[in-house]
């Protein structure tokens, strides 16, 4: 019952993604800039969950947790979310398994304008995300600010 009742409110809860436009007159300000055309970031949590203790819902760590997959706009409001994962299942295949789906998650296609440039949408993610068109992850090599 409470599933359908999200499910009802689910275009009041979800907003679409609009990218972030370029135009930095202040490098205080630049960051917008720097992220042209980013539509959000995304990254899997954990909700602890009330079920029967079953392997499916036990996380790497012993708990009893569900995995849950959720996307946010550049302002913070939620524009995807997929749940009822396997706590063990990598964030990875649940990704991939949102791409699968027909009628759910959806990057836009980016322009070209010839010859040289060239608008590209994406989404921030985590290293533990494969490297895919519309998802731009850190390289998994490189390890940063190892000064802090």
């Amino acid at each position: 019952m409470v599933l359908m009742v999200v499910l009802r409110l689910h275009d009041d809860l979800l907003a679409t993604p609009q990218p972030i436009m370029s135009g930095c007159t202040d490098m205080r300000n630049c960051v917008p800039y720097l992220l042209q055309n980013c539509l959000g970031a995304l990254d899997s949590t954990y909700f602890k969950v009330n079920v029967s203790a079953v392997d499916r819902y036990h996380t790497r760590k012993g708990k009893v947790a569900t995995n849950v997959l959720d996307i946010c706009d550049t302002k913070g409001n939620f524009v995807f979310i997929l749940a009822d994962w396997d706590g063990s299942v990598a964030d990875s295949r649940i990704l991939r398994d949102a791409l699968s789906r027909s009628n759910d998650l959806k990057v836009p296609k980016g322009e070209i304008y010839f010859p040289t440039v060239t608008r590209v949408y994406y989404y921030l993610c985590n290293a533990s995300y494969p490297k895919a068109e519309g998802f731009l992850s850190p390289y998994r090599g490189q390890r940063y600010h190892l000064q802090e």
